[in-house]
Parts: structure tokens; sequence; C-alpha cells
């Protein structure tokens, strides 16, 4: 999808198996004909409290987590690139960071534990399907704030709603015109920078970092996909 007669961004592309690793639940193993999970550091938070801690600071849910995402990967500074995510099982919000090298993320999770939302953090994995891209680390210096590309063709501004279970997208703010505006629409929405560039501000430390629409790419392939022996695919 050709965007740029439209937005100041451009489309980042990141191919999964070059900053994530793959694999199986530890107990369950490979279950007939299903892929390998992407494997991370996770930081499980209450959906709940997370809302309510935006919302003291007058800013959606997903602005907090990007915010706390971004001063983390500066302050970790990891020698190889990030790739961060999330899902959203029931009540939960589980955030990713995500590296081809099997190292813990020390300097980040002291920022992103310190938080009431916060209930634990540990090595686990997601499924390709369900996750929602937030934000990468180009190595040495740059963060990246990652959105999710329009369900359209149509022109912006545009807005997220962050809150949707069943899809990640954006969509014109020009839906708000003959209802509720995304101001007064609730802690789940939040508009896409037009600008190439932005500064986060956290704890009153600023982050300059660059916004970029997301294309996460599976290099999995539908025969990689079953089961073809004791050896799985990493």
């Amino acid at each position: 999808m050709d965007l740029k007669p439209r937005t100041a961004l451009s489309v980042l592309r990141i191919r999964l198996d070059d900053v994530a690793r793959r694999g199986f639940p530890l107990f369950t193993g490979r279950a007939e004909g299903s892929p390998p999970g992407v494997v991370g550091e996770c930081f499980a938070y209450d959906y709940t409290k997370l809302v309510d801690t935006a919302l003291q600071q007058g800013i959606p849910w997903h602005q907090w987590l990007l915010g706390q995402t971004i001063a983390g990967l500066v302050y970790e500074r990891s020698p190889e690139p990030v790739f961060a995510f999330y899902e959203m099982p029931r009540g939960l919000v589980r955030l990713f960071l995500c590296r081809k090298q099997e190292r813990p993320f020390r300097r980040a999770s002291r920022l992103l534990i310190g938080h009431p939302p916060f209930i634990e953090c540990g090595r686990d994995l997601a499924r390709f399907e369900l996750i929602r891209p937030l934000a990468y680390w180009e190595p040495p210096a740059t963060a990246v704030v990652l959105w999710p590309l329009p369900a359209d063709t149509r022109s912006g501004p545009y807005v997220v709603d962050a809150g949707n279970m069943v899809a990640f997208f954006s969509y014109p703010e020009a839906d708000h015109a003959e209802s509720i505006s995304v101001d007064a629409a609730g802690p789940d929405y939040i508009r896409v920078p037009a600008q190439e560039w932005s500064v986060l501000v956290v704890a009153g430390s600023e982050y300059r970092c660059l916004n970029r629409w997301a294309i996460v790419e599976d290099a999995v392939e539908p025969d990689d996909r079953r089961p073809s022996g004791p050896a799985s695919r990493r």
C-alpha cells in the first residue's frame, strides 16, 4: 500500500526472524499445524490500572505504554535491534521486548516494572497473529514509534482505537465527525502523529523518536508450520 501521498510517515518493514527468537510452549509443545510463537521478555500489566495511571497524566494508555517502552529502549541501548509489541488477553496488556540474542533486558526492566499497573515479568511467547507493533530500536541510538497501517486507502489524519480487541489498525479521524470527537471518545483512542519526528516526555525527560508505519513480516512459510520431525524450526 502506497501511503506516501497522504502522510509524511514512511513504512518500516520488520522481518520478524531478524529481531526475535521463535519457539513453542514449554509444557504443551508443538501442536499439530501450529506455527512457532514469538519469544521475548514479557511485562504484564493490569489493563484497568494501566488506564487509570494514564488518565492521571491526561493521556491515552497506549501513549503511556509507548513512552515507558521508548524510555526503556533508550536506557537499555541494545547493540542489536529490538522489536517491542504488545498483546491484549482479557484484562491484561502484555508488553514484549524481543531481540535475536537471548539476553535479559536488565536496564529497560528497571523502568518497566516500577509502576502500579505492573503485575509480573518473565520470558514468554506470543502468537504472531495477535501482536500489536509498538516500538523499534535501531542501534546505535534511534528509537522508532510504530503505528498500524490504515485499514483502507482513505486519507488522514489518522486515529487508532487501541482497545479494539478484534483488530489493530488506523482509520481517518474524519470518521468521528458525525459522532463523538476523538478527545471525548475515551482512553483507548490515540492520534497518529502527522510528522516524521516526535518528542515523548517521560518522567520529565525528553525522548526524540521517529514515527513509522509498521509492517511485520513472518518468515515462517506454510510448510514450516507443520511438524516434520523431532526438531522444530527456530
